[in-house]
């Protein structure tokens, strides 16, 4: 497996009723999101799709533009 350099995780936390103000609070879960950095990127940082490479070169999404 080839590591990619673009291949990053943005920590992200939700509140579990962060819907439903005065209901009872429950701790937040916090979530490695990853996204890539790379400027053509179809993931980018903040959107909420799925990056399915998991950082191998080798399932890169936009090998071609590399």
């Amino acid at each position: 497996m080839t590591k990619c350099t673009f291949y990053r995780t943005e920590l992200r936390v939700q509140r579990a009723n962060a819907h439903r103000p005065g209901a009872r609070e429950f701790a937040p879960q916090r979530m490695a999101v990853p996204f890539c950095a790379h400027p053509a990127s179809i993931v980018p940082k903040g959107s909420d799709r799925l990056l399915t490479c998991g950082g191998d070169l080798a399932h890169c999404l936009i090998a071609d533009k590399l």
